[in-house]
């Protein structure tokens, strides 16, 4: 017993991390999307505003998912949610590969963290992940550690994902980095509206 903790509690604890943590490092890795965290990074060139962004999204879906998993399996539909995140990686592809618009400063930050959070956001809910975390939590108990623990995972991906799309960035030119984020999230957008993904 630790500070009037039983330890079974503390060992719980810890195992609920652990789990929430291996589960998504698992499931996340080479996932749709950290590839799409990867494509955002090197398109933005703005790798920690990226990463910032994607780890709000992906932990924010997880709360969601926790804390409401099935209020929001009554509210928005799965195949509703699964077709809106299709729409959208189709939409952000087109624009990323034919879009002419030149973003400069602070708006290409504004634009780089409101693009990927909620690319990122819509494309996680109702994702296989978002319901292993709440079939975990559910298991467990354990919302508060199960969280710290996705959350601990994401930050460890995205961290990777940014760093490979700013490496990405420098070595390819930016209209190849461009069109090739572009067909990617074309393609992921075309396999979730199919629903492959």
């Amino acid at each position: 017993m630790r500070a009037g903790i039983p330890d079974e509690k503390i060992n719980m604890s810890v195992e609920a991390v652990w789990a929430a943590f291996v589960l998504i490092a698992i499931s996340e890795f080479g996932d749709k999307t950290q590839l799409a965290t990867i494509s955002l990074a090197a398109q933005y060139r703005k790798p920690w505003i990226v990463f910032l962004a994607a780890t709000l999204a992906l932990t924010a879906a997880s709360v969601v998912g926790v804390a409401a998993s099935s209020l929001l399996a009554r509210v928005l539909p799965f195949t509703l949610i699964s077709k809106v995140a299709g729409i959208l990686f189709i939409a952000f592809g087109i624009l990323t590969s034919f879009g002419k618009v030149s973003w400069q400063g602070r708006d290409m930050e504004v634009k780089a963290f409101w693009g990927a959070l909620s690319l990122i956001f819509l494309s996680e809910l109702g994702d296989k992940t978002q319901l292993a975390v709440i079939a975990l939590t559910a298991k467990m108990q354990a919302p508060l550690e199960i969280i710290l623990g996705v959350t601990a995972a994401f930050l460890v991906l995205n961290g990777v994902a940014v760093v490979v799309g700013e490496k990405l960035a420098r070595v390819v030119p930016m209209r190849w980095v461009k069109r090739g984020a572009g067909i990617l999230f074309i393609v992921i957008g075309a396999l979730i509206l199919l629903n492959l993904l």
